[in-house]
């Protein structure tokens, strides 16, 4: 019985294209696969940290990670309790980060205006870990007052520049950590009205001087009622009864 000639070609086309796909995968370099000894918990926290850094929180998983580290994500659950675990180390991770930076600033000349300075900073050069820590409490789960590691210094430092105590203190304190934050937050956002940094220098030197001069003004005393208002009812009442 003769074949068809039709079906024949067909089919050598056919087995063609499967010679040629098979022979494409075998010239492909498969990715390697990490050996078990490989896989410890610092290399999953150092691949989960840098899956943050370079690409924020919302699509950080378990899967991302392990595709980072080059292994399944069966490691990550036998190295750690649960992913809230390694989520906690990154966190420590990127906090130690932000350390860096306004520790850094605090050792410029005008300690107070460093630490300013080194938050835009942190800001517009790790905005995703900038947003994590700062901005939303989605990853961190609480926020950023509560978890900050340099508080306690940053505000000793604002009542040296500021010379003021107490609840001054704190007033000033919290408008120039709305100025940072805002100036911080367009930086990660990569906004074009960022000033540039000198510029950003100067604004934030003349909120702060604005600032510093408002509150070191005592407050007005409340004044005692006239006697003027104190006596009138009194002469209302006299006049009343001389005309009874």
């Amino acid at each position: 019985m003769e074949k068809n000639p039709k079906s024949a070609g067909s089919q050598a086309k056919r087995q063609a294209k499967r010679q040629a796909k098979t022979q494409a995968q075998a010239k492909k370099p498969k990715k390697p696969r990490a050996k078990r000894n490989e896989i410890t918990r610092e290399k999953i926290i150092d691949c989960a940290f840098c899956e943050l850094k370079e690409n924020g929180w919302q699509q950080w998983n378990a899967r991302k990670i392990a595709a980072r580290a080059g292994c399944s994500t069966m490691p990550i659950f036998r190295l750690f309790e649960n992913m809230d675990e390694v989520k906690q180390a990154v966190i420590s991770r990127a906090l130690k980060v932000y350390e860096e930076y306004i520790y850094g600033g605090m050792r410029e000349e005008k300690p107070y205006k460093g630490t300013g300075r080194a938050f835009i900073r942190f800001a517009k050069e790790q905005p995703w870990l900038f947003k994590a820590l700062c901005v939303s409490e989605e990853f961190t789960g609480r926020s950023f007052a509560a978890i900050d590691p340099t508080i306690g210094s940053v505000m000793r430092e604002a009542q040296k520049a500021g010379d003021l105590q107490g609840e001054r203190l704190k007033r000033l304190h919290a408008c120039m950590t709305i100025f940072v934050y805002g100036a911080g937050s367009m930086a990660a956002s990569g906004s074009h009205l960022v000033p540039s940094d000198e510029m950003c220098d100067t604004l934030m030197s003349d909120v702060f001087l604005a600032l510093k001069e408002y509150y070191r003004i005592p407050p007005a005393p409340s004044e005692p009622p006239s006697e003027t208002k104190t006596n009138q009812p009194q002469e209302q009442n006299e006049e009343g009864e001389r005309r009874k």
